[in-house]
């Protein structure tokens, strides 16, 4: 997205706001905590910490601490109304303000790494989608870790604990916009359906009905099925942000038992001995910042890193759990030798495709006018509706290369399985572009792609031994030839969605090399603009008990954190009050952060989207960093025109899930069985995992309280669950047009009914981490489900800096201590590249005009604060979809498919009706659509390395994108079909032209193009993968304990050994549901 410049009255508005309240169990130093010794530890107030503490704190008897590096999501108002979702990254107090190394892929470039630095994490500044992915990415999470509890039949009951479906801000008719048996609307998070109607939905609609046979309609893309386009499911209610903050985090947080630090930056772990022959980590260090003295705290029973794909395994490498030869170098003494730690990040990388529009449907303006910009804040603020109540999407969708893809000739499909993505669409009806700002005028569409099935793979490393470093992130994105390829046809897809029919009226023409027709071109244009979906798992991979790989186990052991995992490690822990628990958050507290609440803005609180119009940021999110993220950059990506850039990371109570862009899926069934069969353990697979989305989701009606209705499959989802989770709560113009072109091309873009189910394939409605218009994060939820409980404390600002070994039990190190400071083990890292189309469209449907105008925006805003409703009370996309190559793709003669099965998908669209390019900013004029494709079965590898032996130096982040033939063809080949789909008869009268290089037709010219703008999703993984339990690969075992140490487990997206297909909050979350259970036995 681009960045938003508000008025002087925002300003105030949005800095008062921050110190709106305060927790009664919230803790702002050491001093305050009731001990040093709790039950558990969650180190990172994230998406998954705070559902960890809060299930946790649910027993009394458990006594539970929360660690957060960042600050309170308490009065950031950013975090709370949606649209402003983007201003809370990067460049902010709310961000780690990560950056990756130059990307060697992506034309050297190097850009930001948003991670939320705040309560609820990334779940409190991301743009608020929530899906769970296809079911077919459980089920290879089952077959990988060889743990059938993984696998979609088994986690998704987790649904109805987690999300709590609620209507769309606006009230609007859900019919046919979700399946409600696919969800819940008895948890936790309130997730929504859009609930502002944006003037390109029925455009949308229109193509998935007009290219039916490649854009096909997807009644509900938050119950397992993701292929197809359909309308957007977000982590909102009732107008605001849902965040595991606001919602598992809020619900324990005045809880006895609980105890949450801000501010606490965690610099390692203690080792505390020795049990059964490994070291034992049952410490905790950390401190307030690099001059503060540092804090040790202690587990009784177990120590739970959900300090995220970045913070995880610099925690570990910090206290000598790594690559020996990488920790020799940094000047750290080694205690358990395992080189999967770091390695294995995968991400989505995200490309903003453009296109100028007629008219002024776009919310272009809204983001330009500061007076419209007022207005709409005025109506958040007074009825929590209008266009803040909203994401950035209603639509998005996910796709698969065709099955006669050529480059499946050479590269196996990525995908979990036929039912799993590619690349994704998401669209919006504005100018979004990372890379470029928003134009003066003008109205745009922008359709980003993004890669959902990446097959490189990066890695994240310490730049030197301080902990207060931020660490060396390379996603290397497009190292693979099929990631280069699937971006390269999601491009063109995205050009022939933005041409259907539905679009000829509007859209004008593609801004830059989005008109680049060549692979050549296109290839160019992807790397030039190409840039993060900061959805960064695998860096602390789960693998089968025994096996010689991986981070974790399939039970998630060897632990530590308070993001998307460790607040729900946190919050499960703490159910029995027997459980002492520590949740230790190196970032701040969720707490008043608006952006982290309303899921529209969640682009804004890391720096993954940093050309919004500063209109959409509030005092504390200027510039490319922000205080709710680790504000990490990748090294320079290799493939991507050695371009590096940031990769968001929550560093906020919540973790990512406070600062993510919403889209709640799980994956693939396909993902989930495919570890279970990696780790040896059956507990992962589907049938196991599709369990734990009772206990997980709570399905709410959307933010507009439309009539959902064939937009999600309600049986496949939970209303008992903590999460609230939605469908679009803000109907987009585009809707209908997407919609049609899945009925028009059907045959490539099929509806996808419902994404959240475990079949991921075809486009339909997202579904998000939105509950009422709000964002849903783990600190929202799972964390304020018990934070106020006795026996969980959670410390924020609390960095840690390594694990303390404590002696040795069963000849093995035992670390239960941590070392942490406040203030600011990687192979296998997996990433999804993301590549943002964009097409310039006709008339004023798309919400462009919303960011550039301050008074359409403040109008939204109001709507937003009044009634959470309203744009700014949705995500990004309504619709986004999960695609598979074709069978025949030439890339299969010399690759085999690396997707997790034939249901699993090799890209991802996601539907914008507005400008989205985190490398281009948006156009000062006119409207555009973004058709986003996302590689989602990359087959590139990278690092997380350390920078240095600081631990306060952010690590080497490389997710070496687009490194192998399989992932640049899957790029291209994403471009290709977004083409299509955007060339569909729906489209006709509203696209006017693809925007810049993505005009592109041949190899080259698609590559180039693809090099030029892709960047990362965000969802990087691996780099603590889990693996068998004898395997002498991988960081943990299918328990997820740290192998050949003891009293640590790791549960966050490190632990994925390849990323799933979804957008990785969704995964995470039923990661740590099922450790959760795994640690308390049942």
């Amino acid at each position: 997205m681009t960045r938003m410049a508000p008025s002087s009255l925002i300003h105030l508005i949005l800095a008062a706001s921050i110190f709106a309240q305060t927790f009664a169990r919230l803790c702002n130093s050491p001093g305050q905590l009731r001990g040093n010794t709790y039950d558990y530890i969650v180190v990172g107030a994230g998406t998954a910490g705070n559902v960890i503490a809060a299930r946790l704190a649910e027993n009394g008897a458990n006594d539970v601490l929360v660690l957060e590096a960042g600050v309170s999501n308490e009065g950031v108002l950013a975090s709370q109304v949606p649209f402003m979702g983007p201003t809370l990254t990067p460049n902010t107090p709310y961000d780690w303000n990560y950056t990756v190394t130059p990307q060697t892929h992506l034309d050297g470039r190097t850009f930001p790494f948003p991670r939320g630095r705040i309560l609820g994490g990334s779940s409190s500044v991301n743009y608020m989608v929530h899906q769970y992915g296809s079911s077919a990415d459980y089920d290879r999470l089952a077959r990988i870790t060889g743990d059938s509890g993984w696998a979609w039949r088994n986690l998704r009951r987790y649904i109805d604990r987690h999300e709590k479906f609620v209507p769309p801000a606006d009230g609007h008719n859900t019919n046919g916009q979700y399946i409600p048996s696919l969800h819940s609307t008895r948890g936790v998070l309130p997730k929504s359906l859009p609930g502002f109607s944006y003037g390109i939905d029925a455009r949308v609609i229109a193509t998935t009905q007009e290219l039916s046979a490649e854009f096909p309609f997807n009644p509900d893309t938050g119950g397992g099925d993701v292929l197809g386009l359909g309308w957007v499911q977000s982590s909102i209610g009732g107008g605001t942000r849902s965040s595991s903050a606001t919602t598992y985090l809020n619900g324990v947080i005045n809880r006895r038992n609980v105890d949450v630090l801000v501010n606490a930056y965690v610099t390692k772990l203690v080792r505390t001995g020795t049990v059964g022959g490994k070291p034992s980590f049952r410490g905790v260090q950390f401190a307030n910042g690099p001059q503060s003295p540092t804090t040790n705290v202690f587990a009784r029973k177990e120590v739970i890193l959900s300090a995220g794909a970045f913070g995880t395994p610099q925690i570990l490498q910090l206290s000598g759990i790594g690559d020996r030869a990488e920790l020799t170098s940094k000047s750290i003494t080694t205690i358990v030798n395992n080189p999967s730690v770091g390695k294995n990040m995968s991400d989505h990388l995200l490309l903003p495709n453009n296109w100028l529009v007629q008219g002024t449907e776009s919310l272009d303006n809204l983001l330009r006018d500061p007076v419209a910009f007022g207005a709409a804040l005025d109506q958040w603020q007074a009825s929590k509706t209008g266009v803040l109540a909203n994401g950035v999407t209603n639509h998005l969708g996910f796709f698969r290369l065709p099955n006669n893809s050529p480059i499946f000739a050479t590269t196996p499909d990525p995908a979990s399985g036929p039912t799993a993505s590619h690349w994704e669409m998401i669209v919006s009806n504005f100018w979004i572009n990372p890379a470029v700002p928003q134009p003066a005028t003008g109205s745009y569409l922008t359709l980003i792609s993004a890669l959902i099935s990446p097959t490189s793979r990066g890695t994240l490393k310490l730049a030197s031994n301080n902990p207060f470093q931020a660490p060396l992130i390379d996603p290397n994105f497009l190292a693979t030839d099929f990631d280069r390829y699937a971006m390269r046809e999601s491009v063109r897809a995205v050009k022939r969605f933005a041409g259907a029919n539905a679009w000829s009226g509007y859209v004008i023409e593609p801004v830059g090399d989005l008109a680049a027709e060549t692979d050549g071109d296109i290839d160019a244009y992807v790397r030039s603009i190409s840039t993060t979906v900061f959805h960064p798992v695998g860096t602390a991979s789960i693998s089968p008990r025994n096996a010689a790989w991986g981070v974790v186990d399939p039970e998630l052991r060897l632990k530590v954190g308070a993001g998307t995992a460790g607040n729900v490690i946190a919050a499960r822990l703490a159910e029995s009050g027997h459980n002492d628990i520590l949740v230790l958050e190196a970032g701040v507290s969720h707490e008043g952060v608006l952006a982290s609440e309303v899921p529209f803005l969640g682009p804004t609180l890391t720096p993954s989207m940093p050309n919004l119009p500063s209109i959409c940021y509030d005092a504390y999110a200027s510039g490319s960093d922000t205080p709710y993220d680790w504000n990490y950059t990748v090294v320079p990506q290799t493939h991507l025109n050695g371009r590096t850039f940031p990769f968001g990371r929550g560093r906020i109570l919540g973790g990512s899930s406070s600062v993510n862009y919403l889209a709640h899926q799980y994956g693939s069934s396909e993902d989930y069985d495919r570890l279970a069969r990696i780790t040896g353990d059956s507990g992962w697979a589907w049938k196991n995992m599709k369990r734990y989305i009772d206990r997980h989701e709570k399905f709410v009606p959307p933010a507009d309280g439309h009539d959902t209705t064939g937009q999600y499959i309600p049986s496949l989802h939970s209303t008992r669950g903590i999460l609230p989770k939605s469908l679009p709560g803000f109907s987009h113009a585009i809707d209908s047009r997407v919609i049609a072109t899945t009925q028009e091309l059907s045959a490539e873009f099929p509806f996808n009914p419902d994404m959240g189910g475990g079949n991921v394939l075809g486009l339909g409605w997202t579904q998000s981490s939105i509950g009422g218009g709000t964002r849903s994060s783990s600190a929202t939820t799972y964390l304020n489900s018990v934070i106020n409980r006795r026996n969980v404390d959670v410390l924020v600002n609390a960095q840690v800096t390594k694990l303390v070994h404590t002696g040795k039990i069963g000849g093995k190190p035992s670390f239960r201590g941590v070392q942490f400071a406040s203030g600011p083990q990687g192979k296998n890292m997996s990433d999804h590249v993301l590549l943002s189309n964009n097409w310039r469209v006709r008339g004023t449907e798309s919400l462009d005009n919303l960011l550039r105008d301050p008074v359409v925006f403040g109008a939204a805003l109001d709507q937003w604060q009044a009634s959470k409703t309203g744009p700014l009370a949705n995500g990004l996309p309504n619709h986004l979809g999960f695609f598979r190559l074709p069978d025949n793709s030439p890339i299969f003669t010399t690759t085999p498919d690396p997707a997790s099965g034939p249901k699993a998908s090799h890209w991802e669209i996601l539907v914008s009706n507005f400008w989205v390019n985190p490398s281009l900013p948006q156009p000062d004029t006119g409207n555009y659509l973004t058709l986003s494709v996302a590689l989602i079965s990359p087959t590139s590898r990278g690092t997380l390395k350390l920078a240095s032996n600081d631990p306060f130096q952010a690590p080497l982040i490389d997710p070496n994108f687009l490194a192998t033939d399989f992932d640049r063809y899957t790029m291209r080949e994403s471009v290709r079909a977004i083409k299509r789909f955007a060339g569909a008869n729906a489209w006709s009268d509203y696209i006017v032209g693809p925007v810049g290089d993505l005009a592109a037709e041949t190899d080259e010219g698609i590559d180039a193009y693809v090099r030029s703008f892709s960047t990362t999703v965000s969802h990087p993984v691996g780099t603590a993968s889990m693996s068998p339990r004898n395997a002498a690969w991988g960081v943990v075992d299918p328990e997820l304990r740290l192998k050949g140490a003891e009293g640590v487990r790791i549960v966050d997206a490190s632990v994925w050994p390849f990323v799933p297909n979804a957008h990785t909050q969704g995964p995470v979350y039923l990661v740590a549901e099922r450790a959760a259970s795994i640690i308390r036995g049942y």
